[in-house]
């Protein structure tokens, strides 16, 4: 599996077609190599911070849970996993850090 961030963002080869916010969680989790639920929460979902279902649960954290195991079940992948992905954007970064130009 590949992730492509440039052009139409996309996981190459992945066993369905992911939505865009799965697309962007994905990209995040493997641009930034962070896979805690309360750092995704925060970041993806502020709004719901400190509020809480009937179930007493956190909003935010739920939607954490569920977001990565949407992408657990899109790809196989394990959230420690995903930091390993192929990434073009990755790549980039790395071509850069390396001073390779061409």
């Amino acid at each position: 599996m590949r992730l492509v961030c440039f052009g139409e963002a996309r996981l190459e080869a992945a066993r369905t077609t992911l939505s865009p916010q799965l697309i962007l969680l994905l990209s995040y989790i493997r641009l930034e190599a962070e896979t805690s639920r309360h750092s995704l929460a925060n970041m993806f979902w502020p709004h719901l911070a400190g509020e809480y279902s009937a179930k007493g649960e956190r909003k935010d954290l739920n939607n954490a849970s569920v977001a990565l195991a949407s992408l657990r079940r899109a790809t196989g992948l394990d959230p420690q996993e995903i930091p390993h992905l192929a990434c073009d954007a990755y790549d980039l970064r790395e071509a850069f850090a390396r001073a390779d130009y061409a």
